[in-house]
């Protein structure tokens, strides 16, 4: 993921394609300015956008044992516990 300025220089190769057209070109992207919280955004929404993620929010009782039950039961489901 690169931040806008990172990508300058692929922009430029978009814009003229032709210019590089039959060379070797080397293309460095970068993302050291991209603030990490909208990172972690941009990739959930796009793990979202595939079906490869989603959120369960379950209210309930404290009771021994049932933070484990759905645990299993999620696993039982072939899913993985993520953070």
């Amino acid at each position: 993921m690169a931040e806008g300025a990172g990508a300058a220089g692929l922009a430029a190769m978009l814009k003229e394609p032709d210019r590089y057209a039959g060379r070797k070109v080397g293309l460095v992207l970068c993302g050291g300015n991209i603030d990490t919280r909208l990172r972690a955004g941009i990739m959930m929404r796009e793990l979202e956008r595939e079906g490869r993620i989603v959120s369960l929010r379950l209210a309930s009782d404290d009771r021994p044992g049932l933070l484990g039950k759905v645990a299993s039961l999620l696993g039982q489901g072939g899913a993985n516990i993520w953070r």
